[in-house]
């Protein structure tokens, strides 16, 4: 709506529907991301999404991880892309990067939010995490407690991945 205005207002010299349109494909990158990555853990351990999340097991679980993957990963998404919106702001003296090149940097994000979670998996792989294993154990069996530690991994490791990916954008981009 408001870009509408905008390009009724100014016409031709309309420029922020360029932003939103950016901002609406890195939110929709994000939930993309989001859905898949919450797809496969849910199906590693559905034990992350019931005791964690709190989503409700049984029928309609997916379509559960499905809305919340969407979500999580649009919002994600949608602030990595103002970070860059920011970097790239003209007014700051630098920036101004073609939205082409803006979308790059985005993917780059994306690169470094995958690698995070394979780090995170790994780690959790590796060390098992025994507090938080313990802790679980009153919730859950051995294997299901071993299985919520390495997918919360994954997921701590996407969301760290994620930051370090927007703050290389933001540099590369400045």
């Amino acid at each position: 709506a408001v870009a509408a205005w905008e390009v009724r207002i100014r016409g031709r010299a309309a420029t922020r529907w360029r932003e939103y349109l950016f901002l609406l494909a890195c939110g929709a990158t994000g939930a993309v991301l989001g859905v898949l990555s919450d797809l496969l853990t849910s199906h590693l351990s559905p034990e992350y999404f019931v005791v964690g999340k709190g989503l409700a097991p049984g029928s309609g679980f997916l379509r559960q991880v499905v809305r919340f993957g969407l979500e999580a990963g649009f919002g994600v998404g949608a602030i990595g892309g103002c970070a860059m919106l920011f970097a790239n702001s003209p007014r700051s003296g630098r920036g101004g990067l073609p939205y082409p090149r803006l979308g790059r940097e985005g993917l780059g994000t994306v690169r470094s939010a995958v690698v995070g979670a394979a780090i995170g998996w790994l780690a959790c792989r590796l060390t098992s995490l025994p507090a938080l294993r313990l802790e679980l154990l009153s919730y859950l069996d051995p294997a299901g407690a071993a299985r919520f530690v390495t997918v919360w991994g994954m997921h701590i490791g996407l969301y760290l991945g994620f930051a370090v990916g927007t703050i290389r954008a933001w540099r590369r981009i400045r």
